[in-house]
Protein backbone atom coordinates (compact mmCIF):
# COMPACT_ATOMS: atom_id res chain seq x y z
CA UNK A 1 0.00 0.00 0.00
CA UNK A 2 2.06 2.34 -1.41
CA UNK A 3 -0.01 5.45 -1.56
CA UNK A 4 -1.59 6.34 1.89
CA UNK A 5 -3.12 9.40 1.02
CA UNK A 6 -6.96 9.13 1.45
CA UNK A 7 -7.16 5.86 2.79
CA UNK A 8 -9.82 5.03 5.92
CA UNK A 9 -7.84 3.97 8.93
CA UNK A 10 -8.78 2.60 12.36
CA UNK A 11 -6.33 2.51 15.14
CA UNK A 12 -7.54 1.02 18.55
CA UNK A 13 -5.56 2.01 22.29
CA UNK A 14 -5.58 5.42 20.50
CA UNK A 15 -5.21 7.73 23.71
CA UNK A 16 -2.01 7.71 24.21
CA UNK A 17 1.76 6.13 23.13
CA UNK A 18 2.15 4.37 20.80
CA UNK A 19 -1.72 4.13 19.27
CA UNK A 20 -0.88 8.77 19.72
CA UNK A 21 2.42 8.96 17.99
CA UNK A 22 0.77 6.50 15.10
CA UNK A 23 -2.25 8.48 14.43
CA UNK A 24 0.09 11.71 14.38
CA UNK A 25 2.23 10.21 11.62
CA UNK A 26 -0.97 8.58 9.85
CA UNK A 27 -2.27 11.59 9.51
CA UNK A 28 1.07 13.53 8.30
CA UNK A 29 0.71 10.47 5.61
CA UNK A 30 -2.46 11.83 5.02
CA UNK A 31 -4.64 8.74 6.20
CA UNK A 32 -8.49 9.43 7.47
CA UNK A 33 -8.33 8.36 10.62
CA UNK A 34 -10.67 6.63 13.64
CA UNK A 35 -9.23 6.18 16.91
CA UNK A 36 -10.16 3.96 19.48
CA UNK A 37 -9.82 3.47 23.00
CA UNK A 38 -11.59 3.84 26.70
CA UNK A 39 -10.72 7.33 27.74
CA UNK A 40 -12.52 10.22 26.04
CA UNK A 41 -10.27 12.46 26.93
CA UNK A 42 -6.53 10.71 25.64
CA UNK A 43 -8.72 10.20 22.45
CA UNK A 44 -9.76 13.50 22.29
CA UNK A 45 -5.91 14.94 22.86
CA UNK A 46 -4.48 12.55 20.27
CA UNK A 47 -7.14 14.09 17.89
CA UNK A 48 -5.99 17.28 18.82
CA UNK A 49 -2.11 16.34 18.12
CA UNK A 50 -2.85 14.61 14.80
CA UNK A 51 -5.45 17.51 13.29
CA UNK A 52 -2.07 19.64 12.91
CA UNK A 53 -1.18 17.64 9.94
CA UNK A 54 -4.51 15.28 8.77
CA UNK A 55 -7.18 15.57 6.30
CA UNK A 56 -9.55 18.08 6.66
CA UNK A 57 -12.34 16.38 8.51
CA UNK A 58 -10.05 15.32 11.36
CA UNK A 59 -9.45 12.29 13.13
CA UNK A 60 -12.86 10.55 14.58
CA UNK A 61 -13.12 9.80 18.10
CA UNK A 62 -14.62 6.66 19.20
CA UNK A 63 -14.67 5.62 22.49
CA UNK A 64 -14.63 1.83 22.57
CA UNK A 65 -13.52 -1.18 25.13
CA UNK A 66 -12.25 -3.93 22.47
CA UNK A 67 -12.71 -6.73 24.71
CA UNK A 68 -16.34 -6.12 24.33
CA UNK A 69 -17.27 -7.56 21.08
CA UNK A 70 -20.19 -5.84 20.42
CA UNK A 71 -18.73 -2.41 21.32
CA UNK A 72 -16.31 -3.31 18.43
CA UNK A 73 -18.89 -4.02 16.24
CA UNK A 74 -20.67 -0.87 16.66
CA UNK A 75 -17.35 0.90 16.47
CA UNK A 76 -16.54 -0.60 13.15
CA UNK A 77 -20.43 0.31 12.30
CA UNK A 78 -19.99 4.17 12.64
CA UNK A 79 -16.52 4.44 10.68
CA UNK A 80 -18.07 2.91 7.84
CA UNK A 81 -20.97 5.23 8.24
CA UNK A 82 -18.72 8.45 8.87
CA UNK A 83 -15.59 7.57 7.12
CA UNK A 84 -16.33 4.75 4.56
CA UNK A 85 -14.56 1.10 4.49
CA UNK A 86 -11.59 0.44 6.60
CA UNK A 87 -8.41 -0.06 4.73
CA UNK A 88 -6.23 0.04 7.37
CA UNK A 89 -6.65 -1.71 10.89
CA UNK A 90 -4.01 -1.42 13.64
CA UNK A 91 -5.01 -3.35 16.69
CA UNK A 92 -2.43 -1.84 18.97
CA UNK A 93 -4.80 -2.08 22.08
CA UNK A 94 -3.44 -3.52 24.85
CA UNK A 95 -2.55 -3.93 28.57
CA UNK A 96 0.37 -5.55 30.78
CA UNK A 97 0.95 -6.89 34.24
CA UNK A 98 4.25 -7.16 35.79
CA UNK A 99 3.40 -10.34 38.50
CA UNK A 100 5.34 -14.01 38.59
CA UNK A 101 2.60 -16.46 37.49
CA UNK A 102 1.40 -17.19 40.89
CA UNK A 103 0.87 -13.81 42.15
CA UNK A 104 -1.06 -13.36 39.05
CA UNK A 105 -5.34 -13.92 39.72
CA UNK A 106 -6.88 -15.78 36.95
CA UNK A 107 -9.13 -12.79 36.43
CA UNK A 108 -6.21 -10.78 35.00
CA UNK A 109 -5.22 -13.84 32.44
CA UNK A 110 -8.56 -13.53 31.35
CA UNK A 111 -8.60 -9.76 31.36
CA UNK A 112 -5.52 -9.41 28.99
CA UNK A 113 -6.73 -12.36 26.73
CA UNK A 114 -9.90 -10.43 26.33
CA UNK A 115 -7.92 -6.57 25.58
CA UNK A 116 -4.97 -8.44 23.75
CA UNK A 117 -6.10 -11.01 21.97
CA UNK A 118 -9.67 -11.20 21.86
CA UNK A 119 -9.83 -7.55 21.10
CA UNK A 120 -7.59 -8.28 17.92
CA UNK A 121 -9.74 -11.29 16.72
CA UNK A 122 -13.23 -9.28 17.14
CA UNK A 123 -11.81 -5.99 14.74
CA UNK A 124 -10.31 -8.37 12.32
CA UNK A 125 -14.07 -9.92 12.22
CA UNK A 126 -15.35 -6.97 11.77
CA UNK A 127 -13.36 -5.47 9.07
CA UNK A 128 -11.55 -8.15 6.98
CA UNK A 129 -14.48 -9.30 4.99
CA UNK A 130 -14.89 -5.94 3.63
CA UNK A 131 -11.13 -5.68 2.61
CA UNK A 132 -11.21 -9.08 0.80
CA UNK A 133 -14.47 -8.66 -0.72
CA UNK A 134 -12.48 -5.33 -2.11
CA UNK A 135 -9.28 -6.89 -2.34
CA UNK A 136 -7.21 -4.11 -0.56
CA UNK A 137 -6.17 -3.43 2.90
CA UNK A 138 -3.72 -3.61 4.95
CA UNK A 139 -3.37 -5.10 8.76
CA UNK A 140 -0.90 -4.12 11.72
CA UNK A 141 -0.92 -6.32 14.75
CA UNK A 142 0.97 -4.61 17.46
CA UNK A 143 2.16 -7.87 19.04
CA UNK A 144 5.90 -7.39 21.43
CA UNK A 145 9.06 -8.75 21.46
CA UNK A 146 7.38 -11.24 24.07
CA UNK A 147 5.26 -12.57 21.31
CA UNK A 148 8.66 -13.79 20.55
CA UNK A 149 10.33 -14.61 23.40
CA UNK A 150 8.80 -15.43 27.19
CA UNK A 151 10.65 -13.29 30.02
CA UNK A 152 10.37 -13.36 33.70
CA UNK A 153 6.95 -12.22 35.39
CA UNK A 154 5.62 -11.86 32.02
CA UNK A 155 3.38 -15.57 31.75
CA UNK A 156 -0.02 -13.41 31.31
CA UNK A 157 1.60 -10.49 29.00
CA UNK A 158 3.09 -12.92 26.48
CA UNK A 159 0.76 -15.30 26.36
CA UNK A 160 -1.75 -13.30 24.62
CA UNK A 161 1.10 -11.76 22.35
CA UNK A 162 2.36 -15.28 21.53
CA UNK A 163 -1.32 -16.24 21.14
CA UNK A 164 -1.25 -13.31 18.32
CA UNK A 165 1.79 -13.76 16.89
CA UNK A 166 0.55 -16.82 16.06
CA UNK A 167 -2.83 -15.80 14.62
CA UNK A 168 -0.74 -13.40 12.79
CA UNK A 169 1.58 -16.08 10.89
CA UNK A 170 -1.37 -18.10 10.13
CA UNK A 171 -3.33 -15.26 8.91
CA UNK A 172 -0.39 -14.21 6.29
CA UNK A 173 -0.83 -17.31 4.41
CA UNK A 174 -4.83 -16.89 4.15
CA UNK A 175 -3.93 -13.52 2.77
CA UNK A 176 -1.33 -14.63 0.25
CA UNK A 177 -2.57 -13.40 -3.49
CA UNK A 178 -5.87 -11.73 -1.76
CA UNK A 179 -4.72 -8.18 -2.02
CA UNK A 180 -4.43 -7.79 2.04
CA UNK A 181 -1.66 -7.09 3.61
CA UNK A 182 -0.28 -7.98 6.84
CA UNK A 183 2.29 -7.09 9.12
CA UNK A 184 3.68 -8.08 13.01
CA UNK A 185 5.12 -5.66 15.20
CA UNK A 186 7.17 -6.95 17.96
CA UNK A 187 8.13 -3.75 19.82
CA UNK A 188 10.73 -4.17 22.65
CA UNK A 189 10.71 -1.46 25.59
CA UNK A 190 9.00 2.12 24.78
CA UNK A 191 7.57 4.46 26.52
CA UNK A 192 3.68 3.76 26.83
CA UNK A 193 0.59 3.62 29.65
CA UNK A 194 1.80 -0.16 30.13
CA UNK A 195 4.37 0.49 32.54
CA UNK A 196 1.93 2.95 34.52
CA UNK A 197 0.25 0.02 36.52
CA UNK A 198 1.05 -0.52 39.69
CA UNK A 199 2.54 -3.58 39.29
CA UNK A 200 5.51 -2.23 37.80
CA UNK A 201 6.70 -0.06 40.51
CA UNK A 202 9.46 -2.42 40.72
CA UNK A 203 10.09 -3.21 37.37
CA UNK A 204 14.17 -3.17 36.46
CA UNK A 205 15.77 0.26 36.57
CA UNK A 206 18.62 -1.31 33.87
CA UNK A 207 15.49 -2.33 31.64
CA UNK A 208 13.79 1.02 32.18
CA UNK A 209 16.53 2.96 30.97
CA UNK A 210 16.41 0.64 27.62
CA UNK A 211 12.87 2.01 27.09
CA UNK A 212 12.36 4.22 23.54
CA UNK A 213 10.16 7.12 22.10
CA UNK A 214 7.14 6.21 20.32
CA UNK A 215 8.19 7.17 17.21
CA UNK A 216 11.23 5.18 16.75
CA UNK A 217 8.48 2.52 16.17
CA UNK A 218 5.85 4.53 14.69
CA UNK A 219 7.72 5.52 11.78
CA UNK A 220 8.54 2.16 11.60
CA UNK A 221 5.50 0.82 11.44
CA UNK A 222 4.23 3.05 8.45
CA UNK A 223 7.15 2.25 6.34
CA UNK A 224 5.96 -1.17 7.12
CA UNK A 225 2.43 -0.43 5.92
CA UNK A 226 4.02 0.94 2.75
CA UNK A 227 6.06 -2.13 1.79
CA UNK A 228 3.64 -4.15 2.67
CA UNK A 229 6.13 -6.13 5.20
CA UNK A 230 5.25 -8.87 6.77
CA UNK A 231 7.00 -8.79 9.96
CA UNK A 232 9.36 -5.61 12.26
CA UNK A 233 11.22 -5.77 15.19
CA UNK A 234 12.00 -2.67 16.87
CA UNK A 235 14.54 -1.74 17.67
CA UNK A 236 16.32 -4.46 14.91
CA UNK A 237 19.08 -5.56 17.54
CA UNK A 238 16.26 -7.56 19.22
CA UNK A 239 15.94 -9.80 16.33
CA UNK A 240 19.49 -11.61 17.52
CA UNK A 241 17.78 -12.94 20.41
CA UNK A 242 14.98 -14.45 18.61
CA UNK A 243 17.03 -16.09 15.71
CA UNK A 244 19.29 -17.30 18.88
CA UNK A 245 16.63 -18.49 20.58
CA UNK A 246 15.47 -20.32 17.66
CA UNK A 247 18.35 -21.52 16.17
CA UNK A 248 19.85 -22.81 20.08
CA UNK A 249 17.38 -22.53 22.71
CA UNK A 250 19.97 -23.51 25.63
CA UNK A 251 22.31 -21.26 24.35
CA UNK A 252 19.54 -18.11 24.81
CA UNK A 253 17.89 -19.30 27.56
CA UNK A 254 21.99 -19.09 29.47
CA UNK A 255 22.42 -15.76 27.84
CA UNK A 256 18.53 -14.08 29.15
CA UNK A 257 18.80 -16.05 32.61
CA UNK A 258 22.24 -14.10 33.20
CA UNK A 259 20.95 -10.54 31.58
CA UNK A 260 17.86 -10.96 33.92
CA UNK A 261 19.94 -12.00 36.92
CA UNK A 262 21.92 -8.50 36.21
CA UNK A 263 19.09 -6.71 36.04
CA UNK A 264 17.58 -7.89 38.78
CA UNK A 265 20.95 -7.37 40.94
CA UNK A 266 21.10 -3.86 39.96
CA UNK A 267 17.47 -3.42 40.81
CA UNK A 268 17.65 -4.51 44.71
CA UNK A 269 20.98 -2.63 44.86
CA UNK A 270 19.41 0.68 43.53
CA UNK A 271 16.52 -0.34 46.12
CA UNK A 272 18.48 -0.38 48.82
CA UNK A 273 20.51 2.46 48.33
CA UNK A 274 17.21 5.13 47.97
CA UNK A 275 16.52 3.70 51.64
Amino acid sequence: MKDLNGKVGIITGASSGIGRRLAVDLAAAGVKLALAARSVEGLEETARLAAMNSPPAGPVILPCDVSERSAVESMIAKVRKELGPVDILVNNAGQSRYHTFVETPVEEFEYLMRVNYLGAVYCLKAVLPGMLERGDGHIVNVSSIAGRIGTLRHTAYSATKFALTGLSESLYYELLGTGVGLTIVNPGLFETHLFDHESFRDFPGRQSTMMKPPEVLTRAIVEAIRANKIEITVPRSLWAGVAIKDLCPPLFRRLHSRFLRKSRVRADVGSRSAH
